[in-house]
């Protein structure tokens, strides 16, 4: 697999819906462009493949399992993967996950702009 040519050296990221698909992707070529990354999805075995695959590329890698449906896992989700590494990068392939912890999600539809 290439990767395209960028540097995220030393930071830290959150990928969601890493255990397959685009956010495997996304959190492969996070750990070769530098990053550490936590990966989350649901799929524990899957998970531990890519964690597999990033400490192969001389990364950080943790997994953390989590259901993003749930405001409840994604709260310990947020609090594991702050304690794992220094996150400041946040990739989610799973839209609810940007909507659970917002004052306006009970206002907001999916296919729209929310707004405040």
């Amino acid at each position: 697999m290439e990767f395209p040519s960028f540097s995220v050296e030393g930071r830290g990221a959150l990928v969601t819906g890493a255990s397959k698909g685009i956010g495997r992707h996304v959190a492969l070529t996070l750990a070769n462009a530098g990053a550490d990354v936590v990966v989350s999805g649901r799929d524990e075995t899957e998970l531990a493949e890519v964690v597999a695959l990033i400490r192969a590329l001389g990364r950080e890698a943790t997994a953390i399992p989590a259901e993003l449906a749930d405001a409840e896992a994604v709260k310990r989700l947020g609090a594991e993967a702050l304690a794992a590494c220094p996150v400041s990068t946040f990739w989610s392939t799973t839209p609810v996950s940007a909507c659970l912890s917002r004052p306006w999600t009970s206002r907001w539809t999916p296919g729209t702009a929310p707004s405040p």
